[in-house]
């Protein structure tokens, strides 16, 4: 896959929504999408994203309201429910395929997905790693020893890991130490969400976007190529 050598630059979020139930408890997954608009983002990596084939697919209601291309990727199964990682942008999907990762009472899983924005090739990948320590350090392990970084790749997520516990993956990527805060959303504390890069990647501004939407708040980066 070729990349393009122009300087230019791509807004990313990374949002755990939380089936896009938001602090009031409603479920609603329009107003997600208006919170995902509101970032500019041309990248979204969704965490916690619900699916019942014939019925509901919380995916595609948020991607159609903001006019994006979307992809899912299961990583937990309960009955009919399927629940998982999303990709959406303004560009075009390429391709996605998922990386199974180790998971305890729930399956996990990361989303890789080659992308075109504004005619720079990419890849992305999105993962919502388990609140088990052991079991978190084994994924984290893994992704470092699978991601391609031969390219611009960039991982977001819902990381639920401490700033020790990301050094496998800053063999390979950069991760910043000090995002902002992203949860809880009505006073966040906790920086576990994170936006990684290749070292093809430059961070220009990271930043949170206040909503209701979720228990999280939308982490933004802008990232220019060098």
């Amino acid at each position: 896959m070729l990349w393009c050598a122009k300087v230019v630059s791509v807004r990313f979020a990374t949002y755990n929504i939380r089936h896009a139930q938001g602090i009031d408890f409603f479920i609603a997954p329009r107003r997600v999408a208006r919170t995902i608009a509101s970032t500019g983002a041309q990248v979204v990596g969704l965490q916690e994203v619900w699916r019942v084939p014939g019925f509901f697919d919380q995916t595609v209601e948020i991607a159609d309201a903001i006019g994006m291309a979307r992809a899912f990727s299961t990583a937990h199964r309960t009955g009919p429910l399927r629940m998982g990682n999303s990709v959406l942008t303004s560009g075009r999907i390429v391709s996605q395929r998922c990386i199974e990762l180790p998971g305890r009472t729930e399956k996990r899983s990361c989303v890789l997905a080659d992308l075109e924005v504004d005619g720079v090739a990419l890849r992305f990948a999105c993962v919502h790693l388990t609140l088990h320590r052991a079991t978190r350090a084994k994924a984290i392990e893994l992704l470092a020893e699978v991601l391609p970084v031969d390219e611009p790749l960039v991982l977001v997520g819902d990381f639920n890991a401490t700033e020790s516990e990301l050094e496998p993956l800053r063999t390979m990527l950069t991760v910043p130490k000090t995002p902002p805060p992203a949860f809880p959303s009505f006073l966040p504390k906790s920086s576990i969400d994170h936006i990684a890069f290749s070292e093809h990647w430059r961070l220009e501004d990271e930043l949170t976007v206040r909503s209701m939407a979720s228990d999280h708040l939308p982490l933004v980066a802008e990232l220019a190529l060098r």
